[in-house]
């Protein structure tokens, strides 16, 4: 069993020695799931399925790429590129985390997203775009 999810900062330059630094940092402050769940308030369990990924499912909705991304500015094509979008009519599962709510709100007006409100039943999300 190893080390995970280990967040270092290097402040300044990124030479050699401030990375060791940032990274022995990083690793001095790492917490264990039980001290993470008692300044929480919650049981091991729960803070141990949220950093384990905890999704049951492996897709919460998909979203279709309804317009071309050309004459758009660079980072929303990226930003498309991200979501898995490569052509216009292509389907993508995606997962419903903050990140791609993000992603799918910043080119919502090239994207068609159906996102799921609950695990049990489909049904259009507040975000969706046409």
């Amino acid at each position: 069993m190893g080390v995970r999810n280990v967040v270092a900062k290097s402040h300044g330059s990124t030479n050699p020695y401030n990375m060791v630094r940032a990274t022995l940092k990083a690793l001095q402050e790492l917490r264990t799931p039980g001290e993470i769940a008692a300044k929480r308030g919650k049981s091991i369990e729960e803070v141990t399925t949220r950093l384990a990924g905890g999704r049951d499912d492996e897709e919460d909705g998909h979203g279709t790429l309804v317009k071309s991304v050309a004459g758009t500015r660079a980072d929303h094509r990226a930003t498309v590129l991200g979501l898995g979008l490569k052509r216009i009519n292509h389907v993508r599962q995606l997962e419903d985390t903050p990140a791609v709510r993000g992603m799918i709100n910043k080119v919502a007006y090239l994207v068609k997203v159906e996102l799921r409100r609950d695990r049990g039943h489909h049904g259009e999300s507040s975000i969706d775009a046409t």
